[in-house]
């Protein structure tokens, strides 16, 4: 692992094909949940950097923002990244990495001119 946010990055599923599967060695439950949890604000949703969003689009993050009053989403799919502009399958594309994604067109702006100032209403990871 040689990343310095700490997360290792996805990798190829582990098969045991001749059965040797690791035993479990310890055990110590779940905890019951008892507090609600908030929501993030739109501002704890911002991505400060590009980078920071090359980082959640490695862990499979998807984002739901908004840019000139135009709502956007960014989901994966096992072919690849979909973004598009919100419910017009028509804005679909599809991409390979989050470069690509990067370059996508938001109305008159690149993506990447623009991922630090879009108003993020939700993201995962």
């Amino acid at each position: 692992m040689n990343n310095p946010q700490g997360f290792p990055d996805p990798g190829k599923a582990i098969n045991y094909p001749d059965g040797n599967v690791p035993e479990f060695k310890l055990y110590q439950g779940v905890k019951i949940l008892k507090t609600l949890v908030q929501a993030n604000t739109t501002e704890q949703n911002r991505f400060k950097t590009i980078s920071d969003f090359k980082w959640c689009m490695r862990q499979g993050g998807e984002v739901d923002f908004e840019w000139k009053e135009k709502r956007y989403s960014i989901t994966h799919r096992t072919f690849g990244i979909s973004i598009s502009e919100a419910n017009k399958q028509e804005t679909e594309k599809i991409c390979k990495d989050a470069d690509e994604v990067l370059e996508y067109k938001v109305g008159e702006d690149r993506l990447r001119d623009v991922i630090t100032k879009v108003t993020v209403w939700d993201r995962t990871i």
